[in-house]
């Protein structure tokens, strides 16, 4: 059992959650799939035989470290290399490489995913970005230990899992479909209702907010509970409308870990199965009675009877 301050034996490092079965140095890391920090108290760890015993002497819990992440955006000097030097005074000049860019806490989780959880979402970062995690050990008396930062690693620019799209054709036509059709009273699962029905491609770093209501304030729609309230009709309740767990699509997973609940949020997941990584391509559906559609979604009964709904499809990217 330790006595004194508790630290991590070593560095933790960061890869691809492609890799973290099977982790060597300097691997790429591509856009559009989550990355993990990996501890040296995880027998995922390269150096784990060495770190096993210090990490069981520092009384560690591998399920009981907070992490949190930061990140630098690319510019211009990420492609020149750029590297300047300060003079701070007449006896100290400071160089410092442009290209390792400046860091920024990651601060604001989201609906879907959280940035203090081991596994970071690819909707956090993109090509050429730089991207490190910082992991401190819970102590006993549930204070934070000092943090261990790893080293910074860089997203490539020339890997990609589903590749951008174009918001339109040549002949103008939008990628996205949304199809509304009557489920009559026979059926065995949804009797009487109106199904729902949207498509729409997806492209790494990207995640789709779907609603019948305008999205006003996107940033605080997706941290803040208060401005999600009134957005009954969407994907942005877990458990409800079109995240309902009933609703999602029977997809394979492709990639290590695409669907473990075991790594990655249950909310994550959650929205992750709508998108099948095969074809590159999101599938949401919900029923609603006619009630529900007019009361809580916004729509109306036009004069033949047939139900009139706007959807509001906004593409949040990196």
């Amino acid at each position: 059992m330790a006595s004194g301050p508790v630290i991590l034996p070593a560095e933790p490092v960061v890869v691809s959650l492609l890799h973290y079965d099977d982790i060597v140095e300097n691997q790429t890391i591509p856009a559009g799939y989550p990355i993990v920090c990996v501890t040296p108290c995880d027998p995922k760890y390269p150096h784990y035989n060495a770190t096993e015993r210090l990490c069981r002497e520092m009384a560690i819990d591998m399920s009981n470290i907070h992490f949190s992440w930061e990140i630098s955006t690319p510019t211009i000097d990420d492609q020149l290399g750029t590297v300047v030097s300060h003079q701070v005074s007449d006896e100290l000049t400071i160089e410092r490489d442009l290209s390792d860019g400046i860091y920024h806490a990651l601060r604001d989780s989201t609906v879907y995913s959280s940035v203090e959880e081991r596994v970071l979402d690819s909707a956090f970062f993109g090509p050429n970005f730089r991207v490190r995690c910082l992991a401190q050990p819970v102590q006993a008396n549930g204070t934070l230990a000092t943090p261990s930062r790893s080293r910074p690693v860089s997203i490539a620019a020339d890997q990609s899992l589903c590749p951008p799209f174009s918001p339109s054709d040549s002949s103008g036509q939008q990628p996205f479909k949304a199809f509304l059709a009557y489920v009559n009273a026979s059926d065995a699962q949804h009797p009487d209702t109106m199904k729902i029905e949207v498509q729409l491609p997806h492209a790494d770093g990207m995640v789709p907010i779907i609603s019948t209501t305008p999205l006003h304030g996107i940033r605080y729609v997706l941290s803040e509970p208060s401005y999600r309230s009134h957005h009954r009709c969407s994907n942005l309740h877990p458990g409800l409308g079109f995240l309902l767990e009933t609703n999602g699509n029977d997809v394979s997973p492709r990639n290590p870990y695409e669907f473990s609940k075991s790594l990655r949020q249950e909310s994550t997941v959650r929205l992750y199965r709508h998108l099948d990584s095969s074809d590159c391509l999101w599938h949401f559906k919900a029923w609603f009675t006619m009630t529900e559609l007019v009361e809580m979604c916004g729509g109306y009964v036009a004069s033949n009877y047939q139900v009139e709904i706007f959807f509001l499809i906004q593409v949040l990217m990196e």
